[in-house]
């Protein structure tokens, strides 16, 4: 088992832009990407899509995540302070805090 020194780490999620559905973003914010066309469609959906990863990347910041265990595949499951868990993260969409704290302290 591979990197088994970062279980109950402080990490902090990352959300890759492709994790993000536009059209999900855009009904989150609104929903009037389906009234537009082209190049407008285009930008209303660029910008839907960053309003949500940076929302999303500020909730992640407030919220203390650890490193929960290591599946048999490689991939992780993180576990929030407040109980909210994700689950077959690979290692590239977290980042390790430095001097953070460990599960439970």
């Amino acid at each position: 088992m591979k990197n088994t020194n970062i279980l109950g780490k402080q990490v902090l999620p990352l959300l890759i832009r492709g994790q993000i559905s536009g059209v999900e973003a855009d009904r989150v914010n609104g929903g009037m990407g389906a009234w537009l066309s082209g190049e407008k469609k285009r930008k209303h959906y660029n910008r839907a899509v960053t309003r949500v990863q940076k929302e999303t990347l500020d909730d992640n910041k407030r919220m203390d995540w650890f490193v929960f265990s290591i599946n048999a595949d490689g991939m992780y499951t993180l576990r929030s302070e407040y109980g909210h868990e994700r689950s077959g993260i690979s290692r590239n969409e977290f980042r390790l805090i430095k001097n953070g704290k460990s599960w439970g302290s």
